[in-house]
């Protein structure tokens, strides 16, 4: 899929003022879903190019990365300084 592609699929909607891509690596993914994975999810080829496609994208147009292995607090936390900072 080209970045276009993607971007059209937006085409007539707000500009988003804040986007967040939640990172976690392949192997902590299989961890915490063992099962009933339908067939995109259980591909990790696929899934690893998943995954350096959006950390590329949220680089690119500087979305938030923010790494999904920390606990659940600090990811949380992060995500509200990003809204701050995008809302207030």
């Amino acid at each position: 899929m080209s970045v276009q592609w993607l971007a059209s699929l937006d085409a007539g909607l707000p500009e988003a003022r804040a986007v967040f891509v939640l990172d976690v690596p392949i192997p902590k993914s299989f961890s915490r879903k063992t099962r009933r994975r339908d067939v995109n999810e259980r591909d990790r080829a696929f899934l690893e190019k998943v995954r350096r496609n959006y950390r590329s994208l949220a680089h690119r147009f500087g979305w938030h990365l923010v790494d999904g292995t920390r606990p659940t607090g600090e990811v949380h936390e992060r995500i509200l300084l990003g809204l701050r900072s995008a809302f207030l």
